[in-house]
């Protein structure tokens, strides 16, 4: 199963539209992408700025998220190249 350390409150999650990955945020400033067959961690990006709120999977690509931040910025992520590109 899903779990996350004792500091860890998460904040919001999505399930990609193949729903084969889950995409989760929280209290760790880290956004993860996690294999629900495996369990296994697929990708993860810390924001050494402030705490990730929400996110979201592109419809169509599950490597590509948006994501929403407490400094009211937008984010694109794609899981691929690590790349975390400000929006707006």
């Amino acid at each position: 199963g899903l779990s996350f350390n004792k500091y860890t409150a998460p904040f919001d999650l999505d399930l990609s539209s193949d729903q084969s990955r889950i995409a989760i945020c929280g209290s760790d400033s880290t956004a993860r992408i996690i294999d629900l067959h495996s369990g296994q961690t697929l990708a993860s990006i810390k924001n050494k700025e402030t705490w990730f709120y929400c996110l979201s999977f592109f419809k169509h690509d599950p490597n590509q998220l948006a994501l929403g931040s407490f400094n009211n910025k937008v984010y694109t992520w794609d899981t691929h190249s690590q790349n975390l590109n400000l929006r707006g």
